[in-house]
């Protein structure tokens, strides 16, 4: 009798503190009392081990969204295809949908897979990559007029092929590897602690902004290049030759490039400029500019 009297206050105490931090609560027996919170959400779905590959139905789409942490292969061909590779039990969890022709990738709920969950998704063409936290995408073969990628949090792009025009951005920390891609015009936007790398380019026009302690790597030839940033991230343009450039550093970043015409350069703060070359025009502002030669 005391000992069922000392359960039931002790039972009675808990679900006192547990109310009071908006806990959920089941008792299974007088004498065996289980109490399950809000505190175990997030341990997810166990994957069974048993990985199978299943073909869905694809309605016409051009754009790609992934939401969570999705492997996403992305295959160019002559119709468009898509099939889901995951743990058997987890494969109705695994949400696929097409709206307003983008293609929408998301879980629903919470996982704990025993493999990388992949998407192998196969497209007559592509303007659009989008990644919403820790997904992945690899693209390659990619032909394009326009392409646009957007990486959100901590996910990461890859990308071979060409186009014409290439618009780059990166909102946390998550990565851009473009260096397989040649544009003929290329886009950066960066902010947070993300990092992007552009390839071997011949492009007509670089243009790069930078906020945070982002990095930017690019490498190749453009006629005109203007780099800007804002914060203490960096532009390494080394391997990249510009007929004219304007370069601008607002915090304690740094920005180098090589530049054989024409140059713009500014550097507010602490932040550094290094110009390799012999600009036959300059116009320079700035105790941290240094035109190298």
């Amino acid at each position: 009798m005391k000992n069922t009297l000392l359960r039931s206050l002790t039972s009675v105490a808990v679900l006192s503190v547990l109310a009071g931090l908006g806990g959920c609560v089941i008792i299974a027996s007088n004498d065996d009392a289980h109490i399950h919170t809000a505190f175990d959400i997030g341990k997810g779905v166990t994957g069974n081990g048993d990985i199978v590959r299943e073909g869905r139905q694809l309605a016409a789409a051009d754009a790609l969204e992934v939401n969570g942490p999705i492997s996403v292969q992305v295959r160019m061909g002559a119709v468009n295809s898509l099939e889901v590779e995951a743990d058997s039990n987890l494969l109705p969890l695994v949400k696929t949908e097409v709206r307003d022709g983008v293609l929408k990738l998301r879980l629903d709920g919470s996982v704990s897979n025993s493999r990388a969950l992949r998407v192998i998704y196969t497209t007559t063409s592509l303007r659009e990559i989008t990644v919403n936290g820790s997904g992945s995408v690899d693209a390659a073969a990619l032909q394009n007029e326009t392409l646009a990628v957007s990486v959100n949090a901590s996910g990461s792009v890859r990308l071979e092929g060409a186009g014409n025009n290439l618009d780059l951005r990166s909102r946390g920390s998550g990565s851009i590897d473009a260096s397989g891609y040649r544009p003929q015009r290329a886009n950066v936007k960066m902010s947070a602690s993300g990092a992007i790398t552009l390839g071997q380019i011949n492009a007509a026009q670089l243009s790069a902004e930078i906020r945070g302690s982002g990095s930017f790597k690019a490498s190749g030839n453009v006629r005109q290049l203007t780099a800007s940033l804002h914060g203490s991230g960096s532009a390494d343009l080394r391997g990249l030759t510009a007929e004219s450039a304007e370069l601008f550093s607002y915090g304690s970043g740094s920005i180098s490039a090589a530049v054989t015409r024409s140059l713009e350069a500014q550097a507010v703060s602490s932040g550094s400029i290094k110009v390799y070359g012999n600009p036959q025009q300059s116009k320079v502002s700035g105790r941290n500019v240094q035109i190298l030669g």
